[in-house]
């Protein structure tokens, strides 16, 4: 990397070329319109495309993601209690009364759950949530007759 004083005299002395400069002055800040430009170029590359594809995939995989903090448990504790009353529907309208050790233990897991929550410790909580969920699908599944050959 050349100084200014040691470039300047090398020039002079015809020892080296100028480089190349984007603009006149290197002080210079680049301006809006000038971003804008960058943009507009880089935007059709594949390299501008394969940006674009990866914020998305980041984007979807945001969405899919359940978040901890207390707003994203609050969140998730609601769904799963959802869950539970379509299980225990399915439970109390059953005769053989199949799927009711599920049902009991996802509602064991969403007490904790709570627990979990009220104690500010919100990633316990969707963990426990989302084992209380899994354990509503099953007891859900187990009363609706799902996988009993006939």
């Amino acid at each position: 990397m050349w100084t200014r004083f040691a470039l300047l005299a090398a020039l002079s002395l015809g020892f080296a070329t100028a480089p190349l400069v984007a603009s006149a002055d290197p002080a210079k800040k680049t301006t809006k319109s000038d971003a804008k430009t960058t943009k507009k170029a880089t935007k059709g590359t594949a390299k501008g495309k394969a940006a674009k594809k990866t914020h998305k995939k980041a984007v979807r995989k945001a969405k899919r993601r359940v978040v901890h903090n207390m707003t994203g448990a609050k969140k998730a504790l609601r769904e799963t209690n959802r869950s539970l009353a379509q299980a225990r529907a399915a439970v109390k309208g059953n005769a053989s009364g199949a799927g009711a050790e599920d049902l009991r233990e996802a509602v064991v897991n969403q007490k904790a759950a709570r627990a979990a929550l009220k104690k500010g410790r919100p990633q316990v909580a969707v963990h426990l949530t989302m084992q209380a969920r899994t354990f509503a699908a099953a007891a859900l599944a187990a009363a609706s007759g799902a996988g009993v050959a006939p």
